[in-house]
């Protein structure tokens, strides 16, 4: 009954009804799921061993006291919603996906979503009006030419073509483990097109930044499969042929170099270290940003520095890089294994290839983010609370299973990234 439950959950979340239909308009529907979610006592599977959980009840408190000198009614009523937009989709999804079955089933609920999103933007394009089913046009532009520019997409918190990409983006790796997983009638059946629908969704979100995310994928893909020297003479031979097909068949977007978008994104990334400097420790309160700014970061990073300061950056960046770091650990982990045993269970490839496919799906939400401000948006949260519950299967499988303590390196990261922030803003500048 609480799977259940948590499945009416995503599709709350993801899918959006209660934003399109009109007897469900303004409902609290994800409000009532998860009072029942927590009824269910699904909460009570958690472990709580993993560093994930400190980060995300820390930034339950970092949250309001960035807003504690603001505005003590807004500080409620934000700390409010992070609690039921980010902090209970971690801990549901850290809680649901407990065995590695149910985990397949959830991944195959965000491809479900993904691509029901896809199918909208795809009605809206070849809608006259450009109007999709749920009654949202598509996003026009004009930029630097005369002809307008049609960006898809949905509904809610994905009613931003960027949004929409990085979603759609997040699904493409977890849609490429079931290829890999099922038989040829499968294949070719289902996730064949379901692969090539997404890939076309993505193409018509016109999203630069998801553009320029997908490509950082595939290089890092090239880096992860292949190594540091094989990775760079593929890439050597593969670019220079694959160039001109890119550009041939590139949104438009991608071909736009003189609009006002890119020198924007740099002055807010600019103004966003600023407020870092102004309140270098709590920050200027959580989506407080554009009450300083007329736009916004256009960057998860700037952002949650300027909104959250020190603390709350801190939280957020470590929550992050456990979450990868757990991923790729048992990902290496399942590999020296097959490597010292020379086999592996069906369970353990399967278990192998799902981290795999979920790293490169934060990855890839993680780069497009990179242009986006979405620091606190549901999609990153669930993805954490994924990577907890691998870690916390792989745990339960081999009792001698304990990834490396990267605390300082993390520490480490986190100064850096300020450090380089502060550093490209002030050259792109």
């Amino acid at each position: 009954m609480g799977f259940f439950l948590f499945f009416l959950y995503l599709l709350g979340l993801l899918i959006r009804p209660q934003d399109f239909l009109l007897f469900m308009l303004e409902q609290p529907v994800i409000f009532a799921l998860s009072l029942l979610l927590l009824m269910s006592g699904c909460l009570f599977r958690l472990k709580l061993n993993a560093p994930q959980y400190f980060h995300v009840f820390g930034l339950v408190v970092a949250v309001p006291v960035s807003l504690f000198l603001v505005s003590w009614s807004l500080m409620v009523d934000r700390t409010f919603d992070f609690v039921l937009y980010s902090v209970l989709p971690f801990l549901f999804a850290a809680a649901f996906a407990d065995t590695l079955e149910r985990e397949e089933k959830i991944l195959a609920i965000f491809i479900f979503c993904g691509a029901v999103m896809a199918l909208h933007g795809v009605d809206q394009i070849l809608d006259p009006d450009k109007i999709g089913w749920s009654g949202v046009a598509a996003n026009v532009r004009y930029d630097s030419i005369a002809d307008p520019v049609w960006q898809i997409r949905y509904v809610g918190i994905f009613n931003d073509p960027n949004d929409l990409g990085m979603y759609l983006l997040f699904c493409i790796p977890l849609i490429l483990y079931f290829l890999n997983r099922d038989g040829f009638g499968l294949k070719v059946a289902l996730w064949i097109p379901l692969l090539l629908l997404h890939l076309y969704a993505v193409w018509l979100t016109n999203s630069r930044g998801t553009m320029v995310a997908l490509m950082a994928i595939v290089v890092l893909y090239a880096l992860f499969r292949y190594g540091g020297i094989k990775a760079v003479v593929v890439l050597a031979i593969a670019v220079p042929i694959l160039t001109p097909v890119f550009y041939a068949v590139a949104p438009s977007r991608m071909l736009i170099t003189d609009d006002s978008s890119s020198m924007e994104r740099i002055y807010a990334w600019n103004e966003g270290i600023k407020m870092f400097k102004w309140r270098p420790v709590f920050g200027i309160g959580k989506a407080g940003f554009m009450d300083y700014h007329p736009k916004t970061a256009h960057n998860s990073w700037v952002l949650v520095l300027a909104e959250l300061g020190m603390l709350g950056y801190s939280l957020w960046m470590a929550m992050l890089s456990y979450s990868v770091f757990q991923l790729w650990y048992k990902y290496k982990f399942l590999g020296d294994r097959l490597a010292a045993l020379g086999a592996l269970t069906a369970h353990e490839i399967r278990e192998r290839k799902i981290a795999f496919a979920l790293l490169f799906a934060i990855l890839g939400a993680l780069a497009a983010a990179f242009f986006l401000s979405r620091s606190y948006i549901v999609v990153i949260f669930l993805m954490c609370g994924l990577a907890v519950a691998q870690h916390a299967r792989m745990k339960a499988l081999y009792p001698d299973y304990q990834a490396p303590a990267i605390a300082k390196p993390v520490f480490l990261v986190i100064l850096v990234s300020i450090y380089l922030l502060h550093f490209a803003t002030k050259v792109m500048s």
